[in-house]
């Protein structure tokens, strides 16, 4: 199966989630970078990332007892761990962005349509700096 842009979005921004395992984050990654790849997803895998991305959507430091992961507490309250959680995504989204330009300037339009270069340059997130960052072939920023 093909991932949507915005599949491929959402399963980068549910890489940052604390509470997923590693393996379910390593299939969130492996999903995404087929993407990047322009290649399909095994159907099964596609699966069970969006099982781990509707999970992932759950109330906070809560998880469906299907999953197989345990409960963590609650961290949603604590301040720091949540600025903690915000500079790894920011982090993520900027690194994924910058991955995603180099790759455009290396393929040209070979590697993603006008259309879907256009709107990567035009956005304002850390999807977009990066984005804009590595097709300009520009050192990459420090973020944390």
């Amino acid at each position: 199966m093909k991932l949507t842009s915005c599949e491929h979005d959402e399963f980068l921004r549910a890489c940052a989630d604390p509470r997923i395992t590693d393996d379910e984050r390593r299939l969130l990654c492996y999903c995404a970078g087929m993407y990047d790849c322009n290649e399909p997803v095994s159907k099964a895998k596609y699966l069970r990332a969006c099982t781990i991305l509707a999970h992932a959507h759950d109330q906070p430091g809560e998880r469906s007892p299907n999953t197989g992961s345990q409960s963590v507490a609650n961290s949603d309250v604590d301040p720091a761990h949540q600025a903690r959680r915000a500079r790894v995504l920011a982090c993520m989204e900027y690194a994924a962005g910058y991955i995603r330009g180099l790759r455009r300037a290396f393929h040209g339009e070979t590697f993603c349509k006008l259309e879907d270069h256009a709107r990567w340059m035009q956005l304002g997130d850390d999807f977009g700096a990066g984005y804009r960052d590595g097709f300009a072939s520009t050192k990459p920023r420090e973020i944390l």
